[in-house]
């Protein structure tokens, strides 16, 4: 695999996305402004870092599980999810094209404003209801449900971004780890899911399913009522097994 320059990859194109500029990039992903070239449309994509020590044998896995998952996400369509436009790869590094949001997401609104009134969370507790019990019927299971990754559309209507990065993105499957909680970790050594929403069985290691996607609604749900989660600390760790 080609050591990539994410610098490098604006004025490129990546499937029918033109690579227009670098938002920003972490040790997990690039993220990059780009346009359709068909529609005009603008997007944002994801380029997902694969580290360079992975084995060949890793990096087949890593890719292999990432084409089942893309072509699942590419498939959910609903109003209350944002949608996967495309997904590819580009040098061995794998990618993701979501529409380009502008409007903020629900952590923003919970920021600014506190809790939040109770006829906007049974309006914003529905739409997300929606979303999950449309994705679960689809055999998708969330895994990393957050404030942050329910975005606001142009309307004003809530949109779940995220589905699937969690089995997408974790090193078990990929590469060994024996490490106490390794199970917990992205391809990039990082934390796979926010600490402040992760359900028990998650945090144990155990398999997940829908009942886990309900457990972090119901963080969410205890959050935009009150104004801050139930669970916070310094260590994403340690919060994680308040859980």
């Amino acid at each position: 695999m080609q050591t990539l320059s994410v610098d490098r990859l604006v004025g490129q194109t990546l499937g029918n996305y033109r690579v227009e500029r670098l938002m920003g990039q972490g040790r997990l992903s690039a993220v990059y402004f780009a346009q359709n070239m068909l529609t005009g449309l603008n997007g944002a994509l994801t380029l997902f870092l694969v580290p360079e020590h992975f084995s060949q044998d890793a990096h087949a896995r890593f890719i292999q599980r990432f084409r089942k998952e893309g072509a699942a996400l590419t498939a959910l369509q609903h109003p209350n999810i944002l949608r996967v436009h495309e997904y590819g790869e580009h040098q061995g590094y794998p990618y993701l094209v979501t529409p380009y949001m502008t409007n903020g997401s629900l952590a923003d609104i919970v920021k600014r404003q506190g809790r939040c009134d109770y006829n906007d969370v049974l309006d914003i507790l529905e739409q997300v209801v929606a979303a999950l019990e449309y994705a679960h019927r689809k055999g998708v299971i969330h895994g990393t449900l957050k404030p942050s990754n329910i975005v606001l559309g142009d309307d004003q209507n809530m949109l779940v971004a995220g589905f699937g990065l969690m089995h997408m993105l974790q090193m078990r499957g990929v590469e060994q780890d024996n490490r106490p909680y390794g199970h917990l970790l992205s391809i990039a050594d990082t934390f796979l899911a926010a600490p402040e929403y992760i359900a028990p069985e998650i945090v144990q290691g155990q398999s997940i399913d829908k009942r886990s996607d309900i457990y972090a609604l119901g963080i969410i749900l205890f959050e935009l009522l009150s104004g801050k989660p139930p669970f916070n600390g310094p260590k994403p760790l340690d919060v994680a097994k308040m859980h």
